[in-house]
């Protein structure tokens, strides 16, 4: 527990090319690189039963110009809901912003969000019809020798099936290659050990 009883969380901000960077934050505090105070540690996790989770410090730089650069009064509503969820929140970089916003606000941080440039992927409204979903980095197809906010959320969806029986490291080594290879076998899938866009199919199932 943190100060005053405030509840304390375990992140990790993933860097390409770089070990993943651990941090216990009390859930009041700010994530990391944010220096809009719209997304704390609380608001992170606030649809999470864990207290670990991650995310990627170039979605964080993403979220955190468009917060200072969209000049409109949004929040961030959602970010990591679930580390074993199979929607994209369970990454760690897709966020919903303004949920709470009228309609007409809402449309206008959309396009904005859209024009900035700064992220992969802005959900339509018509498949996002209440806020203005974004996600900052693509799903990536994942093999040995890779790391990053994926292959912890590829852990931990395993773990979650029995098929993965190591700590969720962020790195993928021959442990995680063999829970893949387990997966496939289960779904009847090519064994090839790698996370392709059919291995994320059939997780998301």
């Amino acid at each position: 527990m943190g100060e005053g009883g405030s509840k304390v969380v375990t992140l990790y901000v993933c860097t390409a090319g770089k070990a993943p960077a651990r941090y216990s934050l009390d859930e009041h505090a700010p994530l990391p690189g944010l220096t809009d105070a719209r997304l704390s540690a609380a608001g992170f996790f606030r649809r999470s039963h864990a207290g670990t989770g991650w995310t990627d410090a170039a979605a964080l730089q993403a979220l955190d110009r468009f917060s200072r650069e969209a000049t409109l009064p949004f929040r961030i509503d959602r970010a990591f809901a679930d580390p074993l969820a199979a929607s994209p929140h369970g990454s760690g970089v897709s966020f919903d912003l303004g949920r709470h916003l009228p309609f007409r606000i809402q449309q206008a941080l959309r396009t904005r969000a859209v024009k900035s440039g700064l992220f992969y992927r802005v959900q339509p409204e018509a498949l996002c019809p209440d806020c203005v979903h974004i996600d900052c980095l693509p799903r990536p197809v994942l093999q040995e020798g890779d790391s990053g906010v994926f292959v912890f959320w590829l852990q931990a969806l395993l773990q979650s099936l029995c098929l993965y029986h190591d700590v969720c490291t962020g790195t993928f080594q021959s442990e995680t290659r063999r829970a893949v290879l387990r997966f496939q076998r289960v779904c009847c899938q090519p064994c090839t050990g790698v996370a392709d866009e059919r291995l994320w199919r059939a997780l998301g199932r």
